[in-house]
């Protein structure tokens, strides 16, 4: 076991240290903005992979009750990531979830708090729906009105943009929580994800495994999980969690599909407290262990929230 971590830790440090893009780019510095804004080399990445091979499966024992950072009047839809292999506390907020580009960043939690940002981008690709995170220094999102995703450097300023085959796009495949989630990225200890449909998965939801500096899409899976009927998912040391939201009782997970057995999970229903409310955007921060969500309430603003999660490994 000791040889074999070791082999893992340094085949992540071989990863970081490769070149960052290999295909054309898209110098945008000049329309962009403002102030140049340099991120530091992730720390202790390899450590956040290796808990992956440490658990056993991520089975999640409990998700407990949401803490709520922060409410957005009016916005009800939208999506807020931090990059977990940053040692910053740096936020990111969209808010809406239809052809968005406009990019707000905050210091921290508590800048978020008081409304105070330190920095707005402008993209010049709008991104479309919820499902956007930050990973190792850059942006990841669906680009509006097409099937290709886009990668937008804080570092460089610039844009890596490749199409997603047969992928659904523009509400063809969407999540049944709101429109424009045909595409969702996710984040976990094995690196960086994407999950979709297309016509010859019949809708069934697509698990990819995306290579981070190329967007080359490294190893597919596909699932009979209908994505239509789940409102979000998100993934867990290789694991999709697929939510179910419910017009009369909390949501739950009702699907998990494991990407390191090729197999569906057995897995008892695990509820959100969320009910008569839902979440339009749910995403894992595996260095925080805790889901990011942003609810869509009943007095028509958003949430954003907070959920720890416990491992039944822990």
């Amino acid at each position: 076991m000791k040889k074999c971590l070791q082999e893992h830790k340094e085949q992540a440090h071989q990863t970081i240290l490769k070149s960052i893009l290999t295909n054309t780019i898209i110098n945008v510095s000049d329309i962009f903005h403002t102030r140049k804004t340099f991120y530091s080399r992730p720390q202790n990445l390899s450590d956040i992979q290796i808990q992956a091979v440490n658990r056993l499966e991520c089975r999640i024992k409990t998700i407990k009750e949401g803490v709520v950072v922060r409410v957005f009047a009016r916005y009800i839809t939208g999506a807020w990531m931090k990059d977990p292999t940053s040692h910053l506390d740096t936020i990111w907020v969209f808010m809406d979830n239809v052809e968005v580009n406009r990019l707000v960043e905050y210091a921290d939690e508590a800048a978020l708090r008081k409304d105070n940002p330190t920095e707005t981008y402008r993209l010049p690709r709008a991104c479309a729906g919820t499902g956007h995170v930050v990973y190792r220094g850059s942006l990841y999102c669906n680009i509006h009105g097409t099937n290709q995703i886009m990668k937008y450097s804080f570092n460089t300023h610039t844009i890596l943009a490749r199409g997603m085959g047969q992928a659904g796009f523009n509400n063809t495949f969407p999540y049944s929580s709101g429109g424009s989630t045909d595409i969702d990225f996710a984040i976990d200890e094995k690196g960086l994800w994407v999950t979709y449909s297309t016509k010859a998965a019949k809708g069934g939801i697509v698990i990819s495994k995306v290579n981070p500096n190329t967007l080359a899409l490294e190893q597919t899976w596909y699932t009979d999980i209908p994505k239509q009927k789940v409102a979000d998912t998100f993934m867990i040391c290789g694991v999709l969690y697929a939510v179910v939201y419910h017009d009369d009782r909390p949501s739950e997970i009702e699907y998990m599909y494991n990407t390191n057995t090729n197999s569906v999970v057995a897995n008892k229903a695990l509820s959100f407290v969320s009910y008569p409310e839902f979440n339009v955007m749910l995403d894992y921060n595996p260095r925080e262990r805790q889901l990011y969500a942003w609810r869509f309430g009943m007095s028509w603003d958003g949430l954003l929230l907070q959920y720890p999660i416990t491992f039944e490994d822990d």
